[in-house]
């Protein structure tokens, strides 16, 4: 069966004009092959600067100054003039920074409605019961819908845009750094939650980060970039165990260390010396 997501020979460059001449085109992607199976994850690891987000941008035809192939499905994607909206639908993303990827003047509920607006014919209750499903699935209470992203802490906000991600139920969703600008505890919250959306939906997700360490706990596969090349690629387990490329072991010498689980571990821990506490002092 033929990957969900196939990427050969990608090649982004872009040229500037100075004031006399051209100046050299900057190649921000350099003949990179790369696919995703459904239902997996592809993790796209790198300093900043190494063409991880351009690769992300070029799958979601925000960028196009490329050559090479990219194929969805069976669909070239770089043949697209306008992107066609079943692409849209089934291609989604989450972004880095929740706050400025959320509308500050829209509620939560026009938020995450409004894929199901562009791409279904949901009639407005039919779309209000799915956003009120959508905010329990990542684990927001529906009854906060009508206030605005302000109301909310960085990793609610993180989780009201997986919420309208997963709106169209799409096949891929990429995740560029979506936890990067989180706090180390409620980054292991977020990743254990796509991690258990992709278990309950089978959507395959193309994450991008610069945590080995962490990308080794939301892939299957890793993939390794440094100016724009892919340097090494394989099992996540084998390349954060047995590294080939002096690159990618500078990388696992810098990854703090990430384990989501501990991290649930130690939340729990927390949670339960609080209820022991306040059932001491109930009874004294």
């Amino acid at each position: 069966m033929a990957p969900l997501l196939e990427i050969n020979n990608l090649r982004v460059e872009f040229r500037s004009r100075g004031l006399f001449r051209p100046h050299k085109p900057f190649v921000a992607v350099n003949d990179v092959s790369v696919s995703i199976e459904a239902g997996q994850t592809l993790g796209l690891v790198g300093e900043s600067g190494s063409g991880k987000t351009t690769l992300a941008r070029s799958v979601l035809r925000l960028t196009r100054a490329a050559s090479g192939s990219i194929r969805f499905d069976g669909h070239e994607v770089t043949e697209f003039g306008r992107v066609p909206l079943w692409y849209q639908r089934r291609v989604q993303a989450i972004f880095q920074d929740p706050t400025a990827s959320l509308n500050p003047s829209w509620s939560v509920q026009d938020i995450i409605a409004e894929p199901l607006r562009v791409h279904t014919d949901l009639s407005g209750a039919e779309r209000a019961a799915r956003v009120s499903t959508l905010m329990e699935q990542v684990g927001l209470d529906p009854g906060l819908d009508h206030q605005r992203p302000a109301a909310f802490s960085g990793g609610q906000r993180q989780r009201i845009g997986i919420a309208r991600a997963l709106a169209t139920e799409p096949d891929l969703i990429v995740c560029d750094e979506p936890v990067s600008a989180l706090d180390v505890s409620t980054q292991s919250t977020i990743v254990n939650l796509l991690n258990d959306v992709q278990r309950e939906t089978g959507v395959a997700y193309l994450f991008i980060g610069h945590d080995l360490g962490l990308m080794r706990h939301v892939s299957d596969r890793l993939a390794v970039m440094y100016h724009g090349k892919l340097v090494e690629e394989g099992p996540a387990e084998t390349i954060y165990t047995d590294p080939q490329q002096d690159y990618t072991r500078r990388l696992l010498d810098a990854a703090p260390g990430f384990d989501p689980a501990e991290q649930q571990r130690k939340r729990d821990a927390r949670t339960t010396r609080a209820a022991s506490q306040v059932l001491e002092e109930s009874t004294v």
